[in-house]
């Protein structure tokens, strides 16, 4: 049997099992990067409708593929993109014969932005009830936040993205900014968004340091600003424009430290920013670190030094700091000693989202979740959670 005889067959056995789910307006079979797809135009019933959140006619693909490949991905976005607003963005029915193949289409969806409800050939189209249940099934358990990781893509980055480039012109330029708020609210979020448009607009040097690394909080000041200097010297030489803190542990004195780094920025003709996250752990409220009470204000004063000699020498260095409290940026001193970040860094927690975003954000999670909100749903839960629904 020739592939495209055994691609109609599959097509032909879930228009049957479809019958009182979906109209189906039109079918065809293409090729794409030398694999043959099977297509159907499926319009849901008013039922399907509501179960599944959508409001649109529905791709439904099929592939005879024993070992799913990751350009079935890109043959959906491709037809939902021809199709011009005809077909749902977010939701693709794909009936195969991998054996492996439900999890890996949807997880290679998810990472697309898309819900992909993956038919196995067999009992899941052998009837109507079966092919409902099934479609049921897949999207009820299909979890959307397993992956509670930080987003910057278009598809789920909601309300944020002027704000992210103004903050990375405002890095450009040599300034100090902050991005504060609790956990879980889109703090690293945005602080990717923003690296991405510096790495892609900007002609800059980034020196990430993720201060929750054990390797980072176990530093003492010296160390963390030799470390500083020899990550910038290194993206420098090898023209980098991000680097994540590659750590050293010299034991050198602390003005000899900040000298290195302040030659280190003499030499460079770029702009150097300087990203902390998670700068909780290097305060003097660190949760691993008690030795940070002593060496926060040491750290800060001498950052504070070459930063200043930086704007005299008219060399650009920024930096930008994201953590939950901006508790000990504000304090007048530590210990009874003059807090010498405070005023340096600006409080600036992260502001709520514009009401359309927030609701925007709930409808197309609350569809990959299997719930509807409507407008008045969404405003009201958006306005709830003061424009901070997570």
């Amino acid at each position: 049997m020739n592939i495209e005889h055994e691609t109609n067959n599959l097509l032909n056995d879930f228009t049957k099992s479809a019958n009182g789910l979906f109209e189906i307006s039109s079918r065809y079979i293409k090729i794409f990067e030398q694999g043959t797809y099977g297509c159907a135009i499926a319009k849901p019933s008013k039922r399907i409708k509501n179960s599944l959140a959508i409001d649109r006619e529905v791709l439904v693909v099929v592939t005879t593929f024993k070992d799913q490949q990751q350009r079935t991905i890109k043959f959906l976005l491709q037809e939902i993109h021809e199709y011009l607003g005809r077909l749902e963005t977010t939701l693709v029915v794909v009936l195969h014969k991998d054996r492996d193949g439900n999890s890996k289409l949807k997880n290679w969806g998810r990472d697309s932005g898309l819900s992909v409800l993956p038919l196995l050939e067999g009992e899941s189209i052998e009837s109507t009830a079966a092919l409902e249940k099934s479609l049921c099934i897949e999207l009820y358990s299909h979890d959307p936040f397993d992956v509670t990781g930080p987003v910057s893509d278009d598809a789920n980055f909601f309300g944020r993205r002027d704000e992210a480039i103004d903050l990375a012109r405002k890095l450009q330029k040599g300034q100090i900014r902050s991005c504060l708020g609790i956990r879980k609210i889109g703090k690293t979020s945005i602080l990717n968004r923003v690296l991405h448009e510096i790495k892609t607009a900007h002609d800059c040097i980034c020196i990430m340091v993720d201060c929750s690394r054990d390797d980072i909080w176990q530093l003492n000041a010296a160390q963390l600003l030799e470390s500083i200097a020899q990550t910038t010297e290194i993206a420098r030489v090898n023209n980098l424009n991000y680097s994540k803190l590659a750590v050293t542990c010299n034991n050198n004195p602390i003005p000899d430290s900040r000298k290195i780094l302040e030659t280190s920025l003499g030499l460079s003709n770029k702009t150097i920013i300087l990203v902390f996250d998670e700068i909780d752990y290097i305060t003097p409220g660190s949760p691993t670190n008690n030795s940070w009470k002593s060496e926060f204000n040491i750290f800060w004063r001498n950052l504070r030094a070459v930063y200043q000699e930086s704007a005299r020498e008219n060399n650009k260095f920024s930096v930008l700091v994201a953590g939950v409290s901006a508790h000990w940026f504000s304090i007048e001193s530590i210990d009874g000693i003059e807090n010498s970040v405070l005023a340096f860094i600006p409080e600036e927690y992260l502001s709520p989202m514009p009401l359309g975003a927030s609701i925007a954000m709930l409808k197309r999670l609350g569809k990959s979740a299997g719930l509807h909100f409507d407008d008045e749903s969404a405003e009201k839960i958006a306005k709830a959670t003061g424009n901070m629904p997570y």
